[in-house]
C-alpha cells in the first residue's frame, strides 16, 4: 500500500446510503452499528450530499432533538466525485481544496464507493513521507479534560473542527475522546452530562516528537485512533488528526 497508489485500491464500498428524509438518529446509528464513517444522503433518487463526522460533531453541539430532527435539515457536505484510477495523494488535494473529508468514487456516472480521509490514512507505507511533522509548524492542541462533560467536549470538537480530541491532564495524554464513543453513548441510553473519560477509547496511536507524517498515519491506521497524541519524554506536545495528515500530505507534495 502507498499513497502513490489508485485510489481504486483503496476505497470504501459499496456506498451506505440514507435518505434526506430519514431522522439523524436513524444516521446516529447507521454510523454505530455499520460501522460507517460517512454517509451519502439521497433524496428523489439523486445524491444531495454526504454527513461527515463534522456533520455529527455540530448537530451534537447543537442540542438537536435527534428523534424529530431530519437528516436534510443537517448541514451536509457537498457530493464531490473522483475517478477510481485517481491517485491517493491526488484525492488528498481535492479534499483539501473542496474542504471535505469524502469523496464519491465514480465511473461511468455510477457511485462505486467513498473514498474518505480514513482512507487516506490507511494508505500510507513506511517511507511515502519522510518530513517531520513539526517541519509543518507547532501541532495542534486538540485536548479536552478528562473530567469534561460531553455537551461541552463536542462543543470543543466542532469549535476546532475536530473529530477526535486527547484526553489530557496535567500535560499526560490518558485517552482518546472519539465521535462514534460519543454516540455509542447516546445510544446506548448514556447522557451528554457524563464526563469525557466515561466514554473515551484506550489511547494507542502515540508517536515522539520527532515523528514523521507517515510514522503518525501508521500509528493511527493499526491502533484505529482517529487521532495521534504526540509526546516528549511522556508529555503532550500536540496532536495529530486526520485532518492534520491530509493537510501535510498537500503541503508536502507541493514542495517538491
Amino acid at each position: 500500500m502507498s499513497i502513490f497508489d489508485r485510489v481504486a485500491e483503496h476505497y470504501s464500498k459499496p456506498l451506505t446510503v440514507i435518505q434526506a428524509s430519514s431522522t439523524v438518529e436513524d444516521a446516529l446509528r447507521e454510523v454505530v452499528e455499520l460501522g460507517a464513517r460517512r454517509l451519502v444522503v439521497e433524496a428523489a433518487g439523486r445524491v444531495v450530499g454526504v454527513v461527515e463526522p463534522l456533520t455529527l460533531i455540530d448537530a451534537l453541539a447543537s442540542g438537536l432533538d435527534f428523534s424529530r430532527a431530519r437528516v436534510s435539515g443537517l448541514r451536509l457536505a457537498p457530493p464531490v466525485t473522483i475517478d477510481p484510477g485517481t491517485r491517493v495523494v491526488e484525492a488528498m488535494e481535492v479534499m483539501a481544496e473542496q474542504g471535505v473529508s469524502a469523496l464519491i468514487v465514480e465511473a461511468g456516472g455510477r457511485p462505486l464507493g467513498l473514498f474518505t480521509s480514513w482512507d487516506a490514512v490507511a494508505a500510507f507505507e513506511q517511507g511515502d513521507l519522510e518530513e517531520p511533522i513539526l517541519s509543518f509548524g507547532p501541532p495542534s492542541r486538540r485536548t479536552t479534560s478528562p473530567w469534561t462533560p460531553l455537551s461541552e467536549a463536542v462543543k470543543v470538537m466542532a469549535a476546532r473542527k475536530a473529530t477526535a480530541l486527547i484526553l489530557s491532564e496535567t500535560g499526560v495524554p490518558s485517552g482518546l475522546l472519539s465521535l462514534r464513543g460519543v454516540i455509542s453513548h447516546l445510544l446506548a441510553g448514556g447522557t451528554m452530562a457524563s464526563h469525557a473519560m466515561d466514554v473515551a477509547d484506550p489511547l494507542k496511536a502515540v508517536v515522539p516528537s520527532d515523528a514523521t507524517v507517515s510514522e503518525a498515519a501508521e500509528a493511527m491506521a493499526t491502533s484505529w485512533n482517529e487521532a495521534a497524541a504526540m509526546t516528549a519524554h511522556g508529555r503532550l506536545v500536540g496532536v495529530i488528526t486526520e485532518e492534520d495528515i491530509i493537510v501535510m500530505t498537500v503541503e508536502a507534495i507541493r514542495r517538491r
